[in-house]
């Protein structure tokens, strides 16, 4: 019998849901679908794994690290530079961080990346992790009710991961932060999901978390063979707005390396079709 696991990538309602301060257009049906998959395969799956975005207000990513000559920070989505920070554009609200944060943003353009100026989102502090700071932060609704559903049933155990805590980078992938030392890379967590027979991943948003954990996996996966284990489930993540390409590019990438990308209408078939 094959030992199959869900991997929702932060299904949380600044993301899932119309009303949140980071949606993404498409989410809310894409979590619709995830519902009813839960439901159809809670037989099927040994464990789920979900992972939760959870932020500090006071993050390199967010308006109120940075302030023009004015006082006044950028928009959200835009774009800050190290050139932004060092002809004096923009600097740093605290000045001891602007030499850290020039530094911050050069490697990520060394790796072709930008540092993008998001919403404030899945605000949380330590101690309220898992129902966050706000409501931004908690799972949606029909994800959380699916949840409850597996539990419940006792169909099997239930994982979180939590990432984004840490103010000074932002993380997108389950695995590591965008810019942090490699013994900061999640290997147990990458090796539980190597183990299992097929990894199902679902989540928002397909062009960033998504994409970037399953770039991750990909690259540290200790058989190269396991890439054949991973199926996205193509119609449960959407693109962030403006980066719908990049999401097109990224799943055409992926089933180059030989993931698998199946929808909710056939996923069941699939999974008939290879159980014994």
């Amino acid at each position: 019998m094959k030992n199959i696991c869900l991997l929702i990538i932060d299904p949380q309602k600044d993301f899932c849901d119309k009303m949140g301060s980071l949606f993404v257009p498409g989410a809310d049906k894409d979590m619709a679908r995830l519902d009813a998959m839960i439901y159809d395969l809670s037989g099927r799956i040994s464990k789920i794994f979900v992972s939760l975005d959870f932020h500090k207000f006071d993050s390199i990513f967010h308006e109120c690290w940075y302030t023009d000559d004015n006082g006044d920070g950028p928009a959200p989505f835009e774009i800050i530079s190290s050139d932004d920070l060092e002809i004096g554009k923009w600097h740093t609200v605290f000045p001891d961080t602007e030499e850290y944060t020039v530094s911050y943003i050069k490697e990520l353009e060394s790796r072709d990346k930008s540092l993008i100026i998001w919403p404030y989102h899945c605000l949380s502090t330590y101690q309220d992790l898992y129902i966050g700071e706000q409501d931004g932060a908690s799972i949606v609704r029909p994800i959380s009710d699916a949840l409850h559903f597996y539990s419940d049933g006792n169909f099997g155990d239930i994982q979180y991961i939590v990432k984004g805590t840490n103010r000074f980078t932002e993380q997108f992938s389950i695995f590591k932060p965008e810019v942090a030392d490699e013994s900061l890379f999640s290997k147990d967590l990458l090796k539980e999901l190597e183990d299992f027979d097929l990894i199902l991943v679902s989540g928002e948003a397909g062009s960033h978390c998504v994409a970037e954990s399953l770039m991750d996996m990909y690259f540290h996966f200790e058989d190269d063979e396991s890439a054949g284990k991973v199926i996205l489930i193509g119609d449960t993540i959407s693109p962030v707005p403006g980066f719908k390409d990049k999401q097109k590019e990224v799943v055409k990438l992926l089933k180059s390396m030989g993931m698998i990308v199946k929808k909710t209408t056939n996923i069941r078939k699939y999974i008939d079709s290879i159980w014994d």
